[in-house]
């Protein structure tokens, strides 16, 4: 380089990408730890708001295309068993297992993008609920489960252990089944 480039002033932006969802509503960037919070508690309050966990609701909330995916190693998709990948926000991966006619539960489980750190101090008591349970057996750390909500929806949020960050959230849906399940023997 040149002495006289050198000496020349160079400015320099810093910026916070901001992604927009198909709703148009702004994602934080995985760079605000406290914009990425308020986005999981948006989306778990759209996901507790809405009247059933169906892929098609999902699907809207979340702005993604769910894939049927194997229920077991090795299986075919199963129409029930469903999965996304997400582009940008606090998560990865979604995963929803809608009910079939004679389960009593559909669940949808979000996934925290790696990299991304939500410290359990940063959400609010009142989107955490009470604390559950503490497993020293989840690798690598052992985890930390908070609950909130009561059937027929709650919700789970999962910390990792020691460095008490967020690891994944889950959402139970209880609903009655209509058939009872097929046994093998038919």
């Amino acid at each position: 380089m040149r002495a006289e480039n050198l000496r020349r002033p160079v400015a320099v932006l810093f910026f916070v990408a901001v992604a927009s969802t198909a709703t148009g509503v702004p994602r934080a960037a995985p760079t605000d730890p406290d914009r990425m919070v308020k986005e999981v508690e948006r989306i778990v309050a759209a996901v507790a708001s809405a009247p059933d966990l169906s892929r098609k609701r999902i699907e809207g909330i979340l702005g993604a295309s769910l894939s049927p995916v194997p229920s077991r190693p090795n299986g075919p998709p199963d129409a029930h068993d469903l999965a996304a990948t997400l582009a940008d926000g606090p998560f990865a991966r979604v995963e929803l297992r809608e009910a079939e006619p004679w389960q009593k539960r559909s669940i949808l489980v979000l996934e925290v993008r790696g990299g991304v750190e939500l410290p359990l101090q940063r959400f609010s008591a009142e989107h955490l609920g009470q604390m559950q349970d503490v497993n020293a057996h989840i690798p690598p750390e052992g985890t930390v489960t908070y609950s909130a909500g009561e059937p027929p929806l709650r919700t789970l949020f999962q910390f990792h252990a020691k460095r008490r960050t967020l690891r994944s959230v889950a959402v139970h849906l209880d609903v009655t089944p209509t058939v009872r399940r097929p046994s093998a023997d038919h």
